[in-house]
């Protein structure tokens, strides 16, 4: 008798050992996925606000070529026939 409750112990352990595996790895897919989902929001959130700065970026950039500097005169094709038929009667 002694011998069949040893046996049912070990067959006890091992059927708790095989349930504990089964929740380690039922634990760790769901720490995957959770890690996965985690993953993907963050780069979708990285991937947002870049193109969010791109675009302030290129905003910016077509807004200083729009402003005229008032320090630097604009040439035309005008002042350019101007100068050019000056440049013609001085000769």
């Amino acid at each position: 008798m002694a011998c069949l409750g040893f046996l049912s112990a070990c067959t006890t352990e091992n059927t708790d050992s095989v349930a504990q595996a089964q929740v380690d790895s039922l634990a760790n897919a769901k720490v995957t996925i959770i890690q996965f989902q985690l993953k993907r929001n963050n780069d979708s959130i990285i991937n947002a606000l870049a193109v969010e700065r791109a675009d302030s970026i290129l905003r910016t950039q077509a807004q200083v070529a729009v402003i005229p500097n008032p320090y630097i005169p604009a040439i035309t094709a005008t002042d350019t026939t101007k100068k050019s038929v000056k440049s013609h009667h001085a000769r």
